[in-house]
């Protein structure tokens, strides 16, 4: 399994490909009876005046203050990044700059509506992808100087970031060396300059060859308790998810149960405390990722992992998690996609935990039966509000992808 690549592929577009059946299976737009679920609607955000438009990641610092970051394609193929504010009410796009042809942004991280650090990659068609780091402090976002391993012809990627606070953010991904498959990245900040930290690679086991080692997400409550997740490819055999933890002086593989058999991968997570985190992805049963597959969910409760029952969609060929946001021990929200059989596109999921189960929420899809839709982000500043991007475009080849927003309210 090639890593996800969320800066170049549009989330809903490769939905088919990722995700385990374990727990229930529920209608879709149905949750469990007698849950008091998110009301979920979309609100207009805005698209450039390029082909493409997406948004990849969200994060707020309260109901009123969210950036969401992402990317804008040309119909010359040049990716540039997308970034926007929301402010209770309205979506608006924030002028961000570019370091080179292609530049999109994957994830975003918010301690305040003035302080904000997005990252993703930035490359040319004829240089190596390089980590591209972005900050905001209120009035403009500047690109600030990140290091890349093996640079200069080495690819290095960043896909999740964290921040605790304005001198603590971690940030996680790959990159490339010369002999040898990519392997785990991990960059801190301490409020002056970047630096990468020494992060383990668990390889893919006896009698398999590595192919890489890929982190996707990471969450931090402080400068000194980070977790990360992600997975490992190996050429023979299934992928396996893989989570780190941080402790202020070294990253270190946690034993967690994944899945035994099947591709399994992990690409969200969020810690509302020490011994509380929630970790989402999808696993493909067969180890193929033709093969339908389903949502995966892993729980930490301060001592061990554990594998919690997670709904699909009745009826979908396959579905996944992509990211979670935790505001209290009780209430987590997950968003992805699924597949639907009945009419092919891919459409948005959102799943929500109360404390004991998870289920399956009602979220809407723009553009009709025809239009395929994917979440790819969601933020949850207090229990009742959460806001999830993503994007959503019609199956016609050339067709505009336009960028998408939902907020979940409750009056719990």
């Amino acid at each position: 399994m090639r890593p996800r690549a969320r800066a170049v592929l549009l989330a809903c577009a490769a939905l088919a490909a990722a995700t385990l059946p374990a727990g229930p299976a529920l209608a879709a737009g149905h949750a469990t009876p007698g849950r008091a679920a998110l009301t979920w609607t979309v609100t207009p955000s805005p698209n450039t005046n390029y082909r493409g438009n997406q948004l990849m990641d969200v994060s707020c610092g309260s109901a009123s203050a969210c950036t969401a970051v992402g990317f804008t394609s040309s119909r010359q193929g040049f990716t540039k990044t997308l970034v926007e504010s929301w402010n209770g009410t309205t979506w608006t796009i924030a002028p961000s700059p570019n370091r080179a042809a292609y530049n999109p942004l994957t994830s975003v991280s918010c301690t305040s509506a003035s302080a904000c650090t997005a990252v993703g990659i930035s490359y040319t068609s004829h240089g190596a992808p390089r980590a591209l780091v972005e900050s905001w402090d209120g009035t403009t976002w500047t690109i600030v100087p990140s290091p890349n391993p093996n640079a200069p012809n080495r690819e290095a990627d960043l896909e999740g970031v964290s921040c605790s606070g304005l001198s603590a953010c971690m940030a996680v991904g790959f990159y490339s060396r010369k002999f040898g498959p990519p392997i785990t990245l991990a960059e801190s900040w301490n409020g002056t300059t970047w630096t990468v930290l020494p992060t383990p690679n668990p390889g893919p086991g006896p009698g398999k060859t590595r192919e890489g080692d890929w982190l996707q997400n990471v969450s931090c409550l402080s400068a000194t308790a980070c977790t990360a997740v992600g997975y490992l490819e190996g050429s023979a055999g299934p992928d396996h998810s893989i989570i780190e933890s941080w402790n202020g002086t070294a990253w270190s593989i946690v034993p967690h149960p994944g899945k035994p058999s099947g591709d399994n991968f992990l690409t969200g997570v969020s810690c509302a405390s020490a011994t509380l985190c929630t970790a989402v992805g999808g696993y493909h049963p067969n180890g193929s990722p033709s093969t339908a597959g389903s949502t995966l969910v892993e729980a930490w409760n301060g001592t061990a992992w554990s594998l919690v029952a997670s709904p699909n969609v009745a009826g979908a060929s396959g579905s996944r998690l992509d990211r979670v946001s935790c505001p209290s021990a009780t209430m987590c929200v997950a968003v992805g996609g699924y597949l639907d059989t009945s009419t092919s596109p891919s459409k948005t999921l959102v799943e929500s935990w109360d404390g004991t189960a998870w289920a399956i929420d009602p979220s809407p899809n723009p553009g009709g039966a025809s239009t395929s839709a994917g979440l790819g982000g969601v933020s949850c500043p207090t229990t009742a509000t959460c806001l999830a991007v993503g994007g959503y475009g019609t199956t016609q080849p050339g067709a505009p992808v336009k960028t998408l927003a939902e907020l979940g309210t409750s009056a719990g």
